[in-house]
């Protein structure tokens, strides 16, 4: 086995073809400063381009309304430092508060379980599955060990994430039926 420097190994798959579109994104990121009006920069966030369409978050609607007026001007000078045009901008407020549509975090959530907890159980390698029925009980299995410590819901007894528990004194199942069955 050879060792390659990482240097090497980011310059190769830079320069694979189907990285083209991520590189246009990078460099998006890079030059988004630039090509905004300096009163903007703090209050727009480029999301990712889908089918040559650049999404930018703002951080209001009236943001939003403003830049969607301007989106010509950027297109212009976008389209200028490319070979890959982009054929339309759009702006919205509505996924200003999610850090990145592409890794968004659900670390806040009550169901959320720390990554050490999950890795721990999944450290043994499994044997390699014969049937569907295999792949089942291995995940019966690996799901028993991991709620092992997890506490009971007081309501249906299931093991529940701490988190649910901590939050809603019930696990999430029990919270939605009381939700549905309040007025």
């Amino acid at each position: 086995m050879s060792w390659k420097n990482l240097d090497g190994i980011l310059t190769q798959i830079k320069q694979d073809p189907s990285w083209e579109k991520y590189q246009q994104y990078s460099q998006l990121l890079h030059e988004w400063h630039q090509i905004v009006p300096a009163s903007a920069r703090n209050n727009t966030r480029p999301l990712y381009i889908s089918r040559k369409i650049l999404w930018v978050a703002t951080s209001s609607a009236a943001w939003a309304q403003t830049l969607f007026m301007q989106r010509q001007q950027f297109l212009k000078v976008l389209n200028a430092k490319w070979s890959a045009p982009i054929k339309d901008i759009r702006f919205s407020a509505a996924h200003w508060q999610q850090k990145n549509l592409n890794t968004q975090s659900n670390t806040d959530h009550p169901s959320h379980l720390p990554a050490a907890l999950l890795t721990s159980f999944s450290a043994q390698p499994l044997p390699k599955p014969a049937s569907p029925e295999q792949v089942f009980q291995n995940w019966v299995e690996s799901y028993q060990k991991r709620t092992k410590t997890w506490p009971l819901c007081p309501q249906c007894q299931s093991p529940s994430p701490p988190g649910e528990i901590q939050r809603w004194q019930v696990c999430g199942c029990c919270a939605t039926k009381q939700w549905k069955m309040s007025p």
